[in-house]
């Protein structure tokens, strides 16, 4: 168990036609020890558990369960929907849950999933899902399971590349569950840091999703070559370029 982690946390559970009943059953078993890891504790993090297929499991505010034992019942007697894989349903009820998120905790989403949309036109609404979604300040990760996915359809939803995860298969997938934890409570344990000192300080720094870096009196982006140039003479053409009057 991670005892510093404190958050707000919904599991999306890929139970589409071709996620069979034993790899259902992997991934509860996957969902509950990253619950146990993130420390799902009275005063700590919470926890929600969300199906999904040709649609979603339609869980309301109350799911956000404060206990370990009542989220394992949850999760255990969570429905197995079936028919084609449609994510972003899950995705906005994800965004719902999490709109009665506790203030000053993280918001953390982990996307489960056994392979890409079933149908093209459903992309681009999992990319607006994903963008409503990042907007509320949520992070999310994603959990591949296999190699049916289409890492474009999940690259809008994700800080990073780094955060979706490949597991190769359903059987293997548990004992992916405590690294995984660690990794993502250090990477949300960097951004919550970072948006406290930001609060602290003024908004000195603001890294938006394109990774440009806004001060509050300009934004500066450097693009820098130095295979041709060394690099103090690189350096020395930059601030002559744009700083004229810097020494």
């Amino acid at each position: 168990m991670i005892k510093t982690f404190k958050a707000d946390i919904v599991f999306l559970v890929d139970t589409s036609s071709l996620v069979g009943v034993l790899d259902f059953r992997s991934q509860k078993q996957f969902v509950k020890s990253m619950a146990k890891s993130l420390n799902v504790a009275p005063e700590n993090s919470r926890a929600a558990i969300v199906t999904y297929g040709s649609t979603s499991s339609q869980p309301d505010s109350s799911a956000m369960h404060v206990s370990l034992s009542s989220f394992d019942r949850a999760v255990d007697g969570s429905q197995y929907i079936g028919g084609p894989r449609r994510m972003h349903y899950a995705i906005d009820i994800a965004d719902a849950l999490l709109r009665t998120a506790r203030a000053n905790v993280s918001k953390v989403v982990f996307l489960l999933t056994g392979g890409k949309q079933s149908f093209l036109q459903d992309v681009p609404l999992l990319k607006q899902s994903f963008k409503t979604l990042s907007a509320s300040g949520t992070d999310v990760f994603v959990i591949t399971i296999g190699s049916d996915h289409e890492k474009r359809e999940l690259l809008p939803g994700v800080r990073r590349p780094e955060d979706i995860f490949a597991v190769t298969s359903f059987e293997t997938l548990l004992q992916h569950a405590w690294n995984t934890s660690k990794a993502i409570a250090e990477r949300v344990g960097k951004i919550t840091l970072f948006q406290k000192e930001s609060k602290k300080e003024g908004p000195l720094i603001n890294w938006g999703r394109k990774r440009s870096l806004t001060f509050q009196r300009a934004t500066l982006v450097f693009l820098l070559s130095l295979s041709t140039l060394g690099w103090r003479e690189s350096m020395d053409q930059i601030r002559s370029d744009n700083y004229p009057g810097l020494p």
